[in-house]
């Protein structure tokens, strides 16, 4: 029988990593994320969260350092160390592999710091969208296959060497994040046990091509994201499923109308004629309406518990 894996794991994405492998018995011997943005120190805060939590069923409120450290694995702020010492803390852990899933781009002291190296999990089927804003450039052009890929981290960012690819089909109007939870649940989790439990140096890997069929998959200030959007000539409906992508839409199209305070989304579209300028807002009770050339798309004002504590109580 293979002996374990020691594994570090780097993580900016809370316990959708970290928790499923730990449950399957992948020995997790440390665990990184760039800051700690989770856990409540307010405990008037974290107790109404909880009651919250409690009334909608859902667990307890859990931040990746409370996980690690009530489960006495080793928890580490990358921010606050340098490259040197986040190599050093790695290899005092004894690391024969690291996991990276939604981390900065590491230099190679730090990634190739375990003794077999490291490996990424990244949200597209690469070479398709290489870079940190994936799910914009794949609804922006109109792809409708998702998927994951894990593969070896080099110098370059998202080049390295594929282990593993999964695939799915995307259903027009699919939330990004949903999205992403979902094949990081039953695409990725399942591949990341089978390879961890398996890793071996000599792995079969398939080499990617040096160029991407794609732009590199930038994130874009508001303008752009705007000028991308509104005049890239989509349909209502392709631009309707490609505000789904991400967020950006709360800042760039409700602008000034945003309440942090509360929940929004995206709700539907209408097709029909109107005097409004492209973009422009229209502005009711819970719900806002922004302009397409060929009709309307409503954006939804929800009242949220921890949203509303955060922005207007303990604020």
């Amino acid at each position: 029988m293979q002996e374990k894996h020691n594994v570090v794991i780097f993580a900016n994405t809370g316990l959708e990593v970290v928790k499923p492998l730990y449950e399957a018995n992948i020995n997790i011997v440390g665990v990184i994320e760039s800051k700690d943005r989770h856990t409540i120190t307010n405990p008037v805060k974290k107790m109404l969260t909880n009651i919250n939590r409690f009334f909608t069923g859902r667990d307890k409120a859990e931040s990746l350092r409370e996980y690690s450290e009530n489960r006495n694995i080793p928890y580490l702020t990358y921010l606050d160390h340098s490259p040197h010492e986040v190599s050093k803390w790695i290899k005092e852990l004894n690391a024969d592999l690291m996991l990276s899933h939604q981390a900065p781009i590491l230099p190679p002291e730090v990634f190739e710091a375990p003794k077999m190296g490291s490996i990424n999990l990244h949200p597209t089927l690469l070479p398709k969208y290489r870079g940190s804003n994936p799910f914009f450039w794949m609804y922006y052009f109109k792809d409708m296959t998702a998927g994951i890929t894990i593969h070896k981290i080099d110098q370059n960012i998202d080049t390295g060497s594929i282990l593993v690819q999964r695939s799915c089909s995307v259903d027009y109007g699919t939330d990004a994040d949903q999205l992403e939870r979902d094949i990081v649940k039953h695409l990725a989790v399942p591949a990341l046990i089978e390879l961890i439990k398996s890793y071996h140096d000599e792995m079969p890997t398939v080499n990617q091509p040096d160029s991407s069929p794609t732009p590199y998959a930038k994130r874009m200030d508001d303008d752009e994201y705007r000028k991308r959007i509104f005049e890239d000539g989509f349909s209502i409906k392709q631009f309707w499923h490609l505000l789904h992508a991400n967020s950006q839409w709360q800042s760039a199209l409700i602008g000034k109308h945003y309440d942090p305070a509360f929940d929004w989304a995206i709700d539907g579209y209408e097709a029909l004629e109107h005097n409004y300028s492209v973009g422009e807002t229209l502005v009711e009770k819970n719900r806002i309406g922004v302009a397409h050339h060929e009709g309307m798309v409503w954006f939804e004002k929800r009242f949220n518990f921890n949203r509303y504590l955060a922005n207007r109580v303990l604020s």
